[in-house]
């Protein structure tokens, strides 16, 4: 997921491409000699999604996602992220791949029976959706009159034109004066369950986004910009610039430096995509080929030749580079490191100890101390934990979250 941000400037959840990695003694395993041809499938599967996404490709078949909120979060505050002066919902980050048109749905969390909670004002609640921050529709949340409750949110749905790229997605609702609850013991904060601590208000369920539809394809896109070092001129002038590309994308991903003969294998489908398509692509087929080489999904340091078992033996420069970013950063080698390494000037103690104080002052450094927190406090179980609610009535997922950040 780092490297994916890192090499293609795009964000991704992992999880809904691959299952987790193994964890033991501390670390994040994989075991290659047992990876199952069903996980290699998903890795192919997984390459051939993020390049279109990240490509763009205007052939790409329509998409759908959906995200969710957690069923246990209490949403009759402010959420971070959202517009001060509002109350509840969820934002997010998401990738529209091309200039298009996109359906946007919103739904509401009900209880087992299928009723909206907190549906207590017969006055109608404004909901709006947001996008960059600018509110796109608006929605009135209206309590039925009968015990219907699908009709509520039933056309809450818009379709908008969207630039392709990342955009921030909103749903909330404006904050209305609330009173504080008179009762004889202190009001729970938690508001989810309506058997134990109903809802006050309504609340967002899941928001899905369906597209593209009528596709432009996608012009200018920060994964785009980081893809295409050039642009060919003519046709004359798309062997060499796909070279340039590839070369370019292939150093960061094997994380060291490249040959002609390393740039063959991915040249051969550039042309393969090329011959279907236009040269976007066959840039396209091609990146699919790089995400899904070994020298990508996998670190390997190879013994030096005529070496003893058993024997220690010092690292060279490109491995030490993997190794310092992996640990400081959970991802890839910048080109600084890379080009120290080159040099061969890591190893060196005054440039080692000068390219981990520059590493540790960049915010990617964050995933050290999240992914030793996360393994060593197990923070990585809280997603799945949940306390018996008679006893711990007032733990939701926003202290769930509020115990992660703290």
């Amino acid at each position: 997921q780092n490297s994916i941000r890192d090499l293609l400037h795009l964000d991704i959840d992992a999880t809904s491409f691959l299952p987790a990695d193994e964890s033991g003694y501390g670390f994040d395993n994989v075991t290659v000699g047992d990876l199952p041809p069903a996980l290699l499938d998903r890795y192919i599967s997984a390459a051939q999604k993020i390049s279109r996404l990240a490509i763009g490709n205007p052939r790409m078949a329509l998409q759908n996602d959906v995200i969710r909120a957690p069923a246990d979060r209490t949403q009759e505050e402010h959420v971070a992220g959202l517009p001060i002066g509002t109350r509840g919902g969820m934002s997010f980050s998401y990738t529209f791949p091309q200039d298009g048109e996109y359906d946007i749905q919103v739904r509401l969390a009900r209880n087992r029976v299928g009723d909206i909670g907190g549906l207590r004002s017969p006055d109608p609640q404004p909901l709006e959706l947001l996008l960059d921050r600018e509110i796109a529709q608006t929605f009135l949340v209206v309590r039925p009159n009968g015990p219907d409750h699908s009709v509520v949110d039933k056309f809450f749905e818009v379709r908008l034109p969207v630039t392709a790229g990342p955009h921030d997605v909103g749903v909330t609702f404006p904050k209305q004066s609330s009173a504080l609850l008179e009762t004889e013991a202190q009001p729970l904060q938690s508001h989810y369950n309506e058997r134990r601590h109903p809802r006050q208000t309504p609340a967002i369920y899941q928001v899905s986004i369906t597209g593209p539809y009528a596709p432009q394809g996608a012009d200018d896109t920060p994964s785009r910009r980081r893809i295409f070092s050039c642009r060919p001129s003519g046709p004359s002038d798309e062997e060499g610039c796909a070279n340039e590309i590839l070369t370019t994308l292939m150093r960061h991903a094997y994380r060291r430096p490249i040959s002609d003969v390393d740039v063959e294998g991915p040249m051969a489908f550039y042309r393969e995509g090329r011959s279907e398509g236009d040269f976007d692509e066959g840039i396209g087929r091609a990146l699919s080929a790089v995400l899904t080489s070994p020298e990508f999904l996998f670190r390997v340091e190879l013994d030096p030749d005529g070496l003893a078992p058993g024997t220690a033996y010092r690292i060279n420069d490109i491995e030490l580079a993997s190794r310092l970013s992996f640990f400081l950063w959970s991802s890839l080698p910048d080109d600084e490191l890379l080009d120290a390494a080159a040099r061969g000037e890591l190893s060196q103690p005054d440039e080692l100890e000068r390219q981990a104080r520059r590493m540790l002052a960049d915010p990617r450094s964050y995933n050290l101390a999240t992914n030793f927190a996360g393994q060593w406090l197990q923070l990585r179980n809280l997603e799945v934990f949940s306390p018996n609610p008679r006893l711990y009535p007032d733990f939701d997922d926003n202290l769930r979250q509020a115990f992660r950040e703290e």
